[in-house]
């Protein structure tokens, strides 16, 4: 979603808690995930930049591709300036002078796509660990360490991602109990999603959902545009942003370039240097970065992160809505715990049948579900659907055709109809879902549909083109 520039803010978040030495303790190991629907840098309360800023030394590995990160970062500390943030607010340097973020750039020689270079490098930066702090004796301060890969994941098989990256790094924050290691997927190199690449990645995202571990999603960053409407890298994107927009099998366009034309620099977006890609890459990649630091610093991400919906779904037709939107979008993804049970998936304007394990129709070419939509979901018998990623925002905004739309209920609460459909009511002519339905007529609503509910999907007639946005109560 494209950030909403305005006032800044400074919303507390909870009290962090200190060892009897000063130290930082960290929060419970949980799992974080940072992907694209954590680029909205407004999101990030003041006070969780500071705490990171407080409570984290960062070192980090990486060669040309990592450098996304953190030259992004260099030029975005201007542009906060420049949008009426204190002055120097995402400042980072080695060392964490003058009030910067503690980052030591390139503290470990190569990427982690070099093994088992990268595990000796680590060891021989950290040096011995200390067994009362489980840091390394040489470097004592740092307690994060964070590795990129190039392009070598494109290569990786199932058993050599585990041995080469997965356990190695597993070891490592068993031996240094004390450091937070942050893991990462591998950029993009426009084998879409059928290639070995984007298998590897869910590999890596399954190991760290499934462990509790951190995960920096850099392919899923630059997968999306700031709008957030489509999904590329399905559309074979590399990690130049460029893409198939037409289904030919050729990159004919780039996300990135088409979007910085559309939108004014310096305004909704900053030029920077990006290794490989484009200054708007670059951008996400540096509020992804700010956001992985606010969480690590303390702040709880309530703006975003992960949650799990479940849906219960009787034998036949199912009308029903996602809230959440995890980086992996295919059928077999989001319908995986009730793959056994599912026969049919119908969009507004799309289908896909299951076949002998096999998804066959014009749906089945796109990349499985899309923010804002009604989905009709057919089962063999009664089974309960769950799904879990990034909740999206109660307000992301719905595009609305005259006529009718198949259109997803956002929030988590149940809400009177009018009350739900308050921003576009006035242009709105009947509402149905799957069992009531309720009709303007003469200057009033008639029927038997009084409320909308979670995880439910509904059909809506506009008079008009419109905009549906749910509030936030």
């Amino acid at each position: 979603m494209k950030i909403q520039w305005g006032k800044r803010k400074n919303a507390p978040f909870f009290v962090l808690l200190f060892l009897l030495t000063g130290g930082f303790v960290w929060p419970q190991n949980q799992h974080i995930l940072v992907n694209h629907s954590c680029t909205d840098i407004t999101k990030i309360p003041e006070s969780a930049i500071l705490g990171a800023k407080q409570n984290l030394h960062i070192a980090y590995g990486h060669t040309s591709h990592g450098s996304q990160l953190t030259d992004a970062m260099s030029a975005l500390v201007g542009f906060m300036n420049g949008k009426g943030y204190p002055a120097n607010l995402y400042a980072w340097n080695n060392g964490g002078t003058n009030g910067a973020l503690d980052l030591h750039d390139t503290a470990m020689g190569g990427d982690v796509g070099y093994y088992p270079q990268w595990v000796d490098n680590t060891r021989t930066y950290l040096g011995p660990v200390n067994p009362a702090t489980g840091r390394g004796s040489a470097n004592p301060d740092v307690n994060v360490i964070i590795w990129s890969w190039c392009g070598q994941a494109s290569s990786r098989t199932e058993a050599t991602m585990l041995s080469t990256y997965l356990t190695p790094m597993s070891q490592l924050e068993a031996e240094y109990w004390g450091v937070k290691f942050v893991y990462m997927t591998g950029h993009l190199d426009g084998s879409g999603i059928t290639g070995n690449l984007n298998i590897r990645n869910n590999q890596i995202r399954q190991y760290c959902q499934q462990n509790n571990k951190i995960l920096y999603d850099f392919a899923d960053i630059e997968s999306y545009d700031p709008d957030g409407q489509l999904h590329y890298m399905p559309l074979l994107a590399n990690d130049n942003c460029d893409y198939d927009s037409d289904g030919n099998g050729l990159r004919d366009r780039n996300w990135a370039i088409a979007w910085q034309n559309t939108h004014p620099l310096n305004t909704d977006w900053f030029n920077c240097s990006c290794a490989h890609s484009q200054p708007l890459n670059g951008n996400r990649k540096a509020y992804a970065a700010w956001w992985l630091w606010a969480r690590l610093g303390g702040w709880d991400g309530s703006s975003g992160g992960d949650i799990t919906q479940t849906l219960s779904l009787t034998a036949g037709w199912n009308w029903i809505s996602f809230r959440v939107l995890p980086a992996d979008r295919s059928l077999d993804s989001v319908f995986a715990s009730i793959i056994g049970n599912v026969e049919q998936v119908k969009t507004q304007s799309q289908s896909a049948l299951r076949v002998s394990g096999n998804w066959v129709g014009d749906l089945a070419n796109l990349n499985g579900i899309q923010q804002g939509a009604m989905y009709k979901v057919r089962v063999s018998q009664n089974c309960t659907l769950t799904i879990s990623g990034p909740q999206l925002a109660v307000t992301t905004p719905i595009a609305l055709a005259t006529g009718w739309n198949w259109i997803a209920y956002l929030p988590a609460q149940t809400r009177v109809f009018q009350t739900a459909l308050q921003s576009i009511l006035s242009q709105a002519q009947q509402v149905k879902s799957q069992g009531q339905s309720a009709i303007y007529s003469g200057g009033q609503w008639f029927g038997d549909l009084t409320q909308m509910d979670a995880g439910l999907g509904y059909v809506l007639s506009m008079t008009t083109v419109a905009t549906l946005i749910y509030q936030n109560q």
